[in-house]
Parts: structure tokens; C-alpha cells; sequence
């Protein structure tokens, strides 16, 4: 996994050092990881939350409060997202298992309506 240090993050996003340092405070979830000098790491998911801070704050003419809480509001809506997609996945288990039941009894009728077939022709 790339980290990237202050520096090579401000090239990248043009987001100057002090801006990033100030979104820190107010960025709920945003915090680079420091190394054993001190030194901000910033990792790709980091690199993708500043961007989608310039994004709102200089397209979209937001404050840094208004786009803290379309953040927040974006981070709640994958949440969502991901329950949901958790949700049908225990569904799709569920109907898989059922089907593999009906299947199993539907081959197992299938077999006894065979002998009782091949009983009755024997008599």
C-alpha cells in the first residue's frame, strides 16, 4: 500500500500543506498515519478524500463545514450501500441453499417414483 508524504501530496492534489494540515481537525475520518519521525503518511484513500474536498470546496463553492457534512452524509450512504449488498448476499445464500434442497428432494422423488414404476411392472 503507497503512503505518500506532505509533500508529494500537495504536487499531487495542489492542495497546499497547511490546508491539508487544517482539514485534519475538521475531516471526521481524516487523519494520515505519522511515521517514526513525526512525518505524515498519507495513504490512497487519504489522497481520494482530499480530492473530493477540493472538489467541493473550489467546484462547488462549499465551505469547509457544508462539505464536511456532505462527507459525512457520502459516508453514510456507502454504509447503507454496503448493509444492502450484505443483506442480498445472505438472501442469494439463502435461495442457493433452498434450491440446492429442492433439487436434492426433486431427484429423490424422481428415484422412489422409479422404484414404485419398477415395482408395479414386476407384478
Amino acid at each position: 500500500m503507497a503512503k505518500y508524504l506532505i509533500g508529494e501530496v500537495v504536487k499531487m492534489t495542489g492542495v497546499k500543506a497547511h490546508v491539508l494540515r487544517s482539514w485534519e481537525s475538521v475531516i471526521p475520518g481524516f487523519s494520515p498515519k505519522k511515521d517514526y519521525r513525526g512525518k505524515r503518511l498519507y495513504s490512497q484513500r487519504d489522497i481520494e478524500l482530499i480530492m473530493r474536498l477540493k472538489h467541493l470546496t473550489q467546484t462547488q463553492g462549499m465551505s469547509i463545514q457544508e462539505a464536511r457534512k456532505q462527507i459525512v452524509l457520502d459516508a453514510q450512504v456507502r454504509e447503507a450501500e454496503v448493509a444492502a449488498l450484505t443483506t442480498l448476499q445472505d438472501i442469494r445464500s439463502e435461495l442457493t441453499m433452498l434450491y440446492q434442497m429442492l433439487k436434492k428432494t426433486g431427484e429423490n422423488y424422481a428415484k422412489s417414483e422409479k422404484r414404485r414404476k419398477d415395482r408395479n411392472e414386476m407384478v
